[in-house]
């Protein structure tokens, strides 16, 4: 959670003031706020979630009508992590690790596909396929 606090304080600090952005950090499963909003937006964050049915759940409670979530997370064809047990080209390479991370990122892309609560509206990799885009929403 301290690395995720430092996120948000680096793109607080990054964004005009004008703009109207209200960054929270909690859990997909239990959102901290009880306003609805127009965009949820999970960035690197699905394969980390535990209860994905939860989790949209609770997209579900806090998205006003015509709202969407968004999703961006590595695939399988990420190659340069930040972690180096996790990259590929580093010594430090932790095969094990990577394979069960590799394992987490599929199984939380296909809770996207099977989940019923949301219609899958797009579905993009970038042209490196390092990461993917959904999008759902009603």
């Amino acid at each position: 959670i301290d690395n995720v606090r430092l996120h948000v304080k680096e793109a607080i600090e990054s964004i005009p003031p004008c703009t109207k952005v209200t960054y929270v950090v909690g859990e997909a499963e239990r959102i901290p706020f009880c306003s609805t909003v127009d965009l949820v937006f999970y960035s690197y964050s699905w394969n980390f979630i535990t209860n994905f049915d939860k989790a949209l759940q609770e997209a579900d409670r806090v998205l006003k009508p015509g709202g969407i979530i968004a999703v961006l997370e590595p695939t399988e064809d990420s190659r340069n992590w930040a972690n180096p047990e996790m990259n590929l080209k580093s010594e430090n390479f932790n095969e094990e690790l990577y394979r069960r991370k590799i394992e987490k990122i599929r199984k939380a892309e296909e809770a996207l596909h099977k989940q019923k609560t949301f219609r899958l509206f797009e579905e993009n990799r970038d042209n490196g396929g390092a990461f993917s885009l959904f999008v759902l929403g009603r």
